[in-house]
């Protein structure tokens, strides 16, 4: 499932990578820690091998510090809702069943965040929907509340298209592979979080006042930043004009020599021109020669004694003179030293930086989840979406209810539908209906209304009330897995068989056409 939504390549691990013992001592040296006890992980003896051998799996393969790894959390499955990869799968969460694209699915539909930290937050919480009343209702009043502010939305959204990807970019310098314009960014970016704090400061719902101190205090880096790193710098620091001007004297002192240069060779070459009376006398410079004194064969006769051949031309000689070959020396050691220098302070600088890369995790972490709720409020209003009334009673009604994907590409085309659900009397619906009819559609339709609204966000429906769900189960399509040797059938019958024994009271299942893998007898049996 892991590999299905992530396309990340599976690596084999020996037994011995996962001991527990192992594993605790290199969680607690890479922490600085005496025990695991406040990690709140005393008899998590998987999660610590897991946790153990995945640290040491990036010490193999990065060959860098790992400082920016800084806290480690146990994952409380209690509080988010259980979705295995065959229920997002078939629910198109994150790609479509055919083309196996994100166009079409549902976090294609309704990914409406302006940067890369909020798309991959989008992206999580789509994965692990919660599972916790307080949590969902605290996402749903910062999104209607972004919904009544629509000034304040807009001007946020705004702010956050010029956002870099300040998580990325601090893991990068922290282990050492950070680029010049990266920088840039990140400076630019620093200098626009106090403008983002201002805005959402006034916010009166919790989660958004708990966000915004996160957002301060990164001042220093900007102007560390902005201090150090030419705004126009290339990309790749070998290439040298990366720092800026008077950011160190000695730099600015080399680089000076060079800078002079065009100066130095005029007047050179008019000296020249007048000690042997030769106007059209030229110095220039060529990579593969260097420095030169280009005299043409018709004045070759009036070349002074110092003059050294250098190199012949079809119309010219080249020469050199002990003066010029000394500047040339002069020039290319001097740009040689100034990129020495430059890429001392670019890591003097990274070294810096590295005190701040918490304060920056935090911040990164803060404006995804505004860019999410923002995201989530622009959608609301876009498309009319409602607040579904979140409860801990066990009930599903939805009046007005439409898949969130095919509405938004039939428009008014698409027919909405109605679901009423109740623990006692209603617990189970019968869909039927001919052939093209919607049943697959409104089926799968209230599996992602129910997903949509215990991430925080409003749902395509005029009213919902929609009970606490602790796991959704799909039983969808039928294909056969030769690999493991099941036809289709039994592949339907080994999913049915999951769901009967671990789905509870307050699991959602949505089964089509179970057993047609097979013929009608049997499959009825």
């Amino acid at each position: 499932a892991l590999q299905q939504l992530t396309g990340a390549v599976p690596t084999s691990r020996p037994p011995w990578a996962f001991d527990p013992h192992a594993a605790t001592e290199a969680i607690k040296e890479h922490f600085h820690a005496a025990t695991l006890e406040g990690f709140g992980l005393d008899g998590w003896d998987e999660s610590i091998s897991a946790a153990g051998a995945l640290l040491e799996y990036l010490k193999e393969t990065q060959k860098t510090a790992l400082g920016h790894i800084r806290s480690i959390r146990k994952f409380a499955r209690a509080d988010h809702m259980a979705i295995d990869g065959n229920t997002l799968r078939c629910l198109e969460v994150h790609r479509t069943l055919r083309t196996n694209s994100r166009t079409g699915s549902l976090l294609g539909c309704v990914d409406k965040t302006h940067t890369g930290m909020g798309a991959r937050l989008l992206d999580r919480w789509l994965t692990f929907p919660l599972n916790g009343y307080s949590a969902i209702v605290a996402r749903q009043d910062a999104v209607e509340q972004f919904t009544l502010d629509r000034n304040s939305l807009d001007e946020l959204r705004s702010l956050l298209s010029n956002v870099a990807q300040i998580d990325r970019i601090a893991a990068a310098f922290a282990m050492g592979r950070v680029r010049p314009r990266e920088l840039v960014a990140l400076g630019d970016t620093c200098r626009l979080l106090p403008k983002i704090s201002a805005l959402v400061e006034p916010n009166p719902c919790d989660l958004i006042i708990k966000l915004a101190p996160s957002l301060k205090g990164l001042d220093a880096v900007a102007q560390m930043i902005a201090k150090a790193i030419d705004q126009d710098c290339p990309n790749i620091l070998r290439e040298g004009g990366v720092i800026a001007d008077g950011y160190d004297e000695q730099l600015d002192h080399l680089r000076s020599i060079g800078a002079d240069g065009q100066a130095w060779l005029a007047k050179y070459q008019a000296a020249q021109a007048k000690r042997i009376g030769l106007a059209n006398l030229k110095v220039g410079y060529n990579r593969v020669f260097g420095y030169y004194i280009e005299v043409s064969h018709a004045n070759t006769d009036k070349v002074p004694a110092d003059y050294v051949r250098k190199q012949t031309l079809k119309n010219a000689e080249r020469y050199i003179t002990d003066e010029l070959k000394r500047y040339e020396s002069e020039v290319l050691t001097a740009e040689q030293r100034a990129k020495t220098l430059e890429q001392k302070l670019y890591e003097e600088l990274r070294e810096q930086l590295d005190e701040h890369i918490a304060a920056l995790q935090d911040a990164a972490e803060a404006i995804a989840t505004l860019d999410v709720l923002a995201g989530f409020g622009q959608l609301a209003i876009e498309r009319g979406y409602c607040r579904p009334d979140i409860t801990q009673d066990n009930v599903l009604h939805i009046v007005g209810g439409k898949h969130p994907v095919l509405a938004e590409q039939l428009k008014e085309q698409f027919v909405p539908n109605d679901v009423h659900m109740l623990a006692k009397d209603d617990r189970l619906l019968m869909i039927t209906g001919p052939n093209m009819a919607g049943k697959s559609t409104y089926i799968r339709q209230v599996a992602l209304l129910v997903l949509m609204a215990q991430t925080g966000s409003f749902i395509p429906a005029e009213e919902a009330t929609i009970g606490l769900t602790d796991r959704i189960f799909t039983r969808v399509g039928a294909a056969d897995e030769l690999m493991r040797g099941l036809s289709t059938f039994m592949v339907e019958m080994v999913e049915t068989a999951n769901i009967l024994n671990n789905a509870t009271a307050r699991s959602l299942v949505i089964l089509d056409e179970v057993g047609r893998g097979t013929s009608t007898c049997d499959g009825l049996a």
